[in-house]
């Protein structure tokens, strides 16, 4: 059995998508100043994480859950992996071929494989698959296409294919925030 704690609360990802929409009630609860607030809190907890040699390798808005009250928590730690280690965290499952598994059309799913993490926040080694050569470098990148995603509502990549957005995020082809 596995078991955790119930997490109340709404994505970041689901507060960008109703920002994007104008939707009221959003625009009233999440001006700029609050958006940038939770982003702090997030930038907290991966400094805390790397403090303990933990890398997070999937940041994305989607992973940031933001409470009725303000607390802000990053979740899905199921790529984490302590830095100087080769075992993932929490399991130990070995690394296959690259595998896509995409959990919507807009390519914002987790990769698994040889490539891991999120296309559209993943540095440009992450996506080279060069994971020996991570560290905490690849999740404050991460932390940078979150705050893009945050000043523009969409994602700092975009692509048809998990392939074309690989190759942008690899060649640094970012969107221009204008």
């Amino acid at each position: 059995f596995y078991s955790m704690k119930l997490v109340k609360g709404r994505t970041l990802q689901s507060i960008l998508n109703d920002l994007r929409h104008e939707d009221a009630a959003a625009l009233r609860d999440y001006p700029l100043t609050h958006l940038l607030d939770i982003f702090r809190k997030v930038c907290d907890a991966i400094a805390f994480a790397h403090s303990k040699g933990v890398l997070h390798r999937d940041l994305k808005p989607d992973n940031v859950m933001v409470g009725e009250f303000g607390e802000v928590m990053v979740m899905d730690w199921g790529l984490a992996k302590r830095r100087n280690d080769e075992t993932q965290m929490p399991s130990d499952e070995p690394e296959e071929a690259l595998s896509f598994a995409i959990q919507n059309p807009s390519f914002s799913g987790t990769l698994h494989g040889s490539v891991l993490g999120t296309p559209q926040y993943m540095s440009p080694e992450q996506a080279r698959g060069q994971i020996d050569a991570l560290d905490a470098r690849a999740d404050i990148y991460a932390l940078g296409g979150i705050l893009y995603a945050i000043l523009t509502l969409r994602p700092p990549v975009e692509g048809a294919t998990p392939e074309e957005v690989l190759s942008k995020v690899t060649s640094g082809q970012i969107i221009a925030p204008s």
